[in-house]
């Protein structure tokens, strides 16, 4: 590597990473404050809203197939404003506000999956004890 020149990757990291630090510290402090408004068991409502209204009698969509699917629907959103040639500012949320709830939907993606894991277990660890 030759003296004083930098390489991309550092280029990258060095003009990202305040940005990066910075949209990362954002989704944090709005999955804290979303969080509070929501409760630990919206996920898990929504997910038997979902298999209500889809007519499942069994439980066919799980909770991190709702935090899947508003991920997506903040993608879809995310294209939408990406591509408004009409208008050159949204009138209502802007892409970094949906690129930051993508960030959390995507997160509380995995908080789910991990809680339904435990949850498994601790049915297995009951039916066992039951037996």
């Amino acid at each position: 590597m030759l003296e004083g020149k930098k390489q991309p990757g550092e280029i990258f990291e060095e003009i990202n990473k305040e940005q990066i630090e910075c949209t990362l510290e954002m989704c944090k402090t709005i999955l804290v404050e979303r969080g509070c408004d929501y409760g630990r068991d919206n996920f898990i409502i929504a997910a038997k809203i979902a298999n209500i209204v889809g007519g499942y009698d069994e439980q066919r969509i799980l909770p991190h197939d709702v935090a899947n699917c508003l991920f997506g629907i903040k993608l879809a959103r995310i294209g939408n404003l990406s591509q408004d040639k009409i208008r050159a500012t949204p009138r209502g949320e802007l892409v970094k506000d949906s690129v930051r709830d993508a960030v959390n939907y995507l997160l509380l993606s995995e908080r789910e999956r991990e809680r339904e894991r435990i949850r498994s277990l601790d049915s297995v660890g009951k039916a066992i004890k039951e037996k």
